[in-house]
């Protein structure tokens, strides 16, 4: 092994553009026996660790209180740092988030109970039909495809339909506790960490 080699891991961290012959005796005499002037150095610049990727959920309900309760669940588990939460009150409000690639979500839960637009800017009845369009149009769509989607609705006959329309998981309304949507997060936020798209 080389002087230069073996006195590289002792030396201290210099600033970059400072020739070993700009230095004076002083300095010098600090470091090990056989370094000089013509000693050449090897600086290693720390890398600066960034801080992991967040999981973006985002939940869509026309029910205030349904989103502010799925908001709440993660942050009295204390998992803001992990989770970005995004709301959609509506089909429209959540289409214009799935517009925009730096918006997208990793995760959704999904209400299927909504008010649908009409073509004349009216609305219809709420009707399980706005959940099911989005739900279609996620799994339909190359670039949405790999958004896992729970659906989290008051009607349980529907779960084999969203199911055969490619969500990734159902819960019923007021028959699940918090710790069965972190389950359900937690598994699927690990399956879009192992594929890359966290």
């Amino acid at each position: 092994m080389s002087v230069a080699s073996d006195l590289s891991s002792q030396i201290p961290s210099i600033k970059k553009g400072i020739p070993t012959s700009c230095w004076p005796d002083a300095l010098l005499a600090k470091y090990p026996p056989g370094f000089t002037h013509e000693t050449p150095i090897m600086i290693t610049e720390e890398k600066s660790s960034s801080p992991p990727k967040k999981c973006r959920l985002l939940i869509v309900d026309d029910s205030e209180m349904i989103r502010i309760y799925f908001r709440d669940i993660f942050w009295i588990h204390g998992l803001n740092d992990r989770y970005d939460i995004m709301m959609a009150d509506s089909p429209e409000a959540a289409d214009k988030i799935l517009s925009d690639p730096n918006q997208l979500p990793d995760i959704i839960f999904l209400d299927l109970t909504m008010p649908l637009r009409s073509k004349d800017g009216q609305y219809y009845k709420e009707t399980p039909q706005a959940g099911l369009e989005i739900l279609k149009k996620i799994k339909t769509s190359p670039d949405l495809k790999h958004i896992k989607v729970i659906i989290f609705s008051g009607l349980p006959d529907f779960k084999h339909i969203v199911e055969d329309l490619g969500a990734d998981g159902y819960l019923v309304k007021g028959d699940n506790l918090p710790q069965d949507v972190l389950r359900y997060v937690e598994e699927l936020s690990a399956k879009s960490k192992s594929s890359g798209h966290i």
